[in-house]
């Protein structure tokens, strides 16, 4: 399971840097940042419960590396391994893990829903502005900064059909995050 699907989508969300901004007109380049920053400010709530259960990690592998317990360290390293993939497990044969875990799934179970949200009402704002600047770039004949202003549409568009998903799913009775089984 891919438990923390959002950062999958907030990494295409960030547009690859959106095709290297130093390679987008002045104008794009501005809005893309503006986007990127929206999108940022909207993967905060998942991205610090990701920290935070990171450094729970971090300090239970510390106490458990104190205590000299081999196994029960990586099982911890182990989870820290999975986080940064994006696949945090469940239900761990360690008490204290297995904890962790629990709370940090009910959080981003509760959180990502209203994420994906924002995101679809975000990307749909950036879809908008890059339609407008792509009709703009056009008529001023500015057919290479037109060009650079629908590849990033097209990336956009794949990325909202992402969202949708993630978002029905998420508003489903169903696990969030069985989407990615």
């Amino acid at each position: 399971i891919i438990a923390f699907g959002v950062v999958l989508a907030q990494a295409n969300a960030q547009t690859e840097k959106s095709t290297k901004s130093a390679e987008l007109p002045a104008e794009l380049a501005d809005f893309t940042a503006k986007y990127e920053g929206a999108i940022e400010k909207a993967e905060a709530p998942l991205s610090q419960l990701k920290s935070g259960y990171l450094a729970k990690l971090v300090e239970l592998k510390d106490t458990e590396q104190a205590a000299g317990n081999l196994e029960n360290v990586l099982m911890v390293t182990k989870e820290i391994e999975r986080l940064k993939t994006n696949e945090p497990g469940r239900n761990s044969k360690l008490g204290e893990l297995a904890s962790l875990q629990g709370i940090y799934h009910r959080h981003a179970e509760s959180t990502a829903p209203r994420v994906y949200l924002e995101n679809i009402r975000i990307e749909e704002a950036y879809l908008q502005g890059l339609n407008e600047m792509i009709v703009t770039y056009t008529r001023r004949g500015q057919l290479k900064e037109a060009l650079a202003a629908r590849e990033l549409l097209s990336k956009s568009k794949e990325r909202v059909r992402k969202w949708n998903r993630l978002a029905s799913v998420g508003s489903s009775n169903h696990d969030p995050f069985a989407f990615f089984d």
